[in-house]
């Protein structure tokens, strides 16, 4: 079935749907459209799977602001949400929050690599849905990210920022750093983006299927029964967790190798596609 969109209506296909009971949705590239909102025909689709009592987890490597306003209320409010790629884990309905934040002393080694051997790299930091630096950015690096972004970090003092929880820390340059994971992957989890000018570390428990795989267990759900909609490499790991992955059209080629099906990309309502299938067999 691996390559079919949307997900065919075969006797297989029609038992998988009606096995679901959870529905795991990246954002970028997966629920939001490119222009990052939500069609009306998703939203009513994210209604219906809810008023058929299945869970809906949002996992993203976002952070809680940039996330705020772009989701249905009813879904932010009443379902658990995963961000920074696993890094933070919310339900605000019953008030549960979990941090997965980098251990103190790592951050501190890592601060003395990037002020000797590694000086010259924008350093920036996610902690309590706060975006923070040190003073000692430079004032290039500040324009570059105004730029690029639309607004600054936050600065704070050394001693501040190794009170806090720092969930991820981000390295930006305009030379490629594809050769810095390895300095610190016995110790971090690393994820290298933007043709490897960005490099994000976290703690090494935090990834999205280890969140999501703590979520469900929460929920009495077995990951077999959970169905994800993904499309990039950060998905690989909850592709490989959740017994019903359904890559994007949009998707990278190794998405769509291990999912069960592939649906239309996120610009023609791929999840509603198979959302409304889902509704449809269940009803």
């Amino acid at each position: 079935m691996k390559g079919q969109s949307p997900m065919t209506q075969s006797h297989d296909n029609t038992d998988i749907l009606r096995r679901a009971r959870a529905v795991v949705l990246d954002l970028d590239g997966t629920l939001l459209r490119s222009d990052l909102t939500i069609s009306e025909r998703t939203r009513l689709a994210l209604k219906g799977v809810r008023k058929l009592g299945l869970e809906v987890v949002i996992a993203t490597a976002r952070p809680p602001r940039s996330v705020a306003g772009i989701i249905p209320e009813e879904i932010a409010e009443a379902n658990y949400i995963v961000y920074y790629n696993g890094a933070l884990i919310t339900n605000s309905k019953s008030g549960y929050r979990e941090h997965r934040a980098l251990n103190a002393d790592i951050v501190r080694h890592i601060l003395a690599e990037t002020e000797s051997s590694l000086a010259g790299s924008c350093l920036t930091f996610e902690a309590k849905d706060r975006w923070i630096c040190l003073p000692s950015l430079s004032l290039r690096d500040r324009a570059m990210l105004q730029e690029k972004y639309g607004e600054v970090p936050e600065t704070v003092e050394r001693r501040e920022l190794l009170e806090l929880p720092i969930l991820k820390i981000l390295w930006r340059h305009s030379a490629d750093m594809a050769h810095l994971p390895g300095l610190f992957t016995d110790r971090t989890a690393v994820l290298v983006t933007d043709g490897g000018t960005l490099v994000q570390l976290s703690a090494r428990e935090a990834s999205k299927e280890s969140a999501v795989a703590k979520v469900l267990e929460r929920l009495g759900i077995s990951p077999a029964d959970a169905m994800v909609f993904g499309d990039d490499f950060n998905d690989l790991g909850l592709f490989r967790l959740c017994g019903i992955p359904v890559a994007m059209g949009n998707a990278i080629a190794e998405l769509k190798e291990i999912a069960r099906s592939v649906t239309t990309d996120n610009d023609h309502e791929g999840v509603a596609t198979v959302l409304e299938q889902l509704i449809d067999v269940r009803r």
